[in-house]
Formats: structure tokens, C-alpha cells, sequence
């Protein structure tokens, strides 16, 4: 391992050795990104300089295979990284902070090439004892790779049904009085206005606006879908400075009084 790292420019340029808490691999130089979980995920309630940050700590942390401490980490993420801590993008763990998208796809990358290892130390062993074997075993041999294949389509078909579950799974910011008053707000679109939305994806973008606009606090986020409410708008506004606490003359009720009000 030692020559390796010190060979390190010598090797091919799709592949990188390190030393992580995922042990000595070897892995791509890339790593998978999916615009439909970004725009869905939890970084979309940060500002574009945290997510701008959050990619350049992702390339980073990738390169050094899930090994980066918090101090570096703050040194990369100089503005925003506790925005990205408060959101829980990120999370620390022992001095070292952890995204868990990647750390899946370092495991998942080890594992493999443990496999390889693995099986690279018993070809020379199992090729002889295939040679030897095959008049009586043929059958056996000929069944073995049916069975794989039908192991990893069944793979497959689990790995893509967990992330359609994913991608029609809604994460609402706050429970509670949130919740209610967002389905009364889908109840409301629906009958005012003959709208539905037409996927868990584009629900789940309307709510991250919500967010946005309320700058993340739960009170504002509920008085902007009171506002809509009450003026039958189709959509959501910033809250309205010079009116926040009167309508047409009579003052405004609490969240909680709207919500218990029949």
C-alpha cells in the first residue's frame, strides 16, 4: 500500500487509492448525482451560496473518500456552513461530518472491490477444480449463473421500488398545525381553484417555496398560507408588511384560533 501511494501519478486516471473510515479502496472518480433528489432534498431550503458550498464539500469529501474533518470542512464552507448544519445536509459525527448520499456510495464501491479481491484470490484455485469437476457437475455449473442473474434482477426490481417510494415521499419542514393547514390548503386549491398537484415532486417544490419565502420560520411559513387563504390567491407571496395584522379592518386571528375556528 505504501508503494501505491507513493506510485499514486502512476496509476490509471479513472481510479484513486486512499485511507478512510471505509478502509483502503480503490473507487471512480466520480460519483453519482441526481437532479430529481437535489431539487426534492433538503438543500433546497438553503440559499444558492450554501448550495454553491455544498457541492464544492461534496467534491471534496468524495476525494478524500469520506474522511473530512470538521475544521476543513468550515474552512471550505466558510459562509454557510452552519446553514447547511441547521437543514441537516450535514451532520458531525466524532470531529468529522457526514453526507449520507455519499457515504452509501463509498460503501457500495467497497464492497465491490472486496469482491474482486476476493475472487481474484480463489480463480486460480476454483478454475482447477472446475476442470476436474465438470463431467459430474455440468449441471450444477450451467444452473449457477441462471440463479445470479435471477438474484440481481430481483436486486434490481427492490432497488428501483425503494426509490420510487422515495421520490412520492413528501418531508414536510414542521408537523403539527403545519401539516393540517397544508392540507386544508390542497383542499382549498382544489375547490377554488380545480387544482391538483400532479406529482409528489412538484407538491414537494411548492412546499420548499413555502420554506423560502418564510426564510424557514414555521409562524411565518403558516401566515403566508393564511394570506393566500384569505385573499383566494393561487399561490403563495411574500407576507404583506403594511397589512400583517389587519384584514379589511378587523384584525387578523391567530394560526391557532383559524385552525380550531369551524
Amino acid at each position: 500500500m505504501q508503494e501505491a501511494k507513493e506510485n499514486r501519478g502512476a496509476l490509471p486516471l479513472f481510479y484513486n487509492f486512499v485511507k478512510t473510515k471505509h478502509k483502503k479502496m480503490e473507487y471512480l472518480t466520480w460519483f453519482k448525482f441526481s437532479p430529481a433528489q437535489w431539487f426534492m432534498g433538503k438543500i433546497q431550503r438553503c440559499s444558492l451560496e450554501a448550495q454553491a458550498e455544498y457541492i464544492r464539500l461534496c467534491c471534496i469529501y468524495w476525494n478524500k473518500g469520506g474522511n473530512l474533518s470538521t475544521e476543513d470542512a468550515k474552512e471550505e464552507a466558510v459562509v454557510s456552513y452552519h446553514e447547511l448544519l441547521k437543514y441537516k445536509v450535514i451532520t458531525e459525527e466524532e470531529g468529522y461530518i457526514v453526507i449520507s448520499f455519499l457515504d452509501a456510495q463509498l460503501e457500495e464501491v467497497e464492497n465491490k472491490h472486496f469482491k474482486r479481491v476476493e475472487a481474484g484470490r480463489k480463480g486460480g484455485k476454483a478454475k482447477a477444480s472446475n476442470a476436474k469437476a465438470m463431467p459430474s457437475n455440468a449441471k450444477e455449473s450451467y444452473s449457477k449463473p441462471k440463479q445470479v442473474l435471477a438474484d440481481k434482477i430481483r436486486e434490481e426490481e427492490i432497488r428501483e421500488d425503494k426509490k420510487r417510494k422515495e421520490q412520492n415521499r413528501i418531508e414536510y419542514p414542521w408537523g403539527g398545525d403545519f401539516i393540517f393547514l397544508w392540507d386544508q390548503w390542497k383542499e382549498y386549491k382544489a375547490k377554488e381553484h380545480s387544482f391538483k398537484y400532479k406529482s409528489a415532486q412538484s407538491e414537494q417544490a411548492a412546499i420548499n417555496k413555502l420554506v423560502r419565502l418564510s426564510e424557514g420560520q414555521e409562524e411565518s411559513a403558516k401566515k403566508i398560507i393564511l394570506q393566500s387563504l384569505e385573499n383566494g390567491w393561487k399561490g403563495f407571496f411574500n407576507l404583506d408588511q403594511n397589512n400583517k395584522t389587519q384584514n379589511n379592518g378587523t384584525t387578523e386571528l391567530p394560526t391557532s384560533e383559524w385552525l380550531t375556528t369551524s
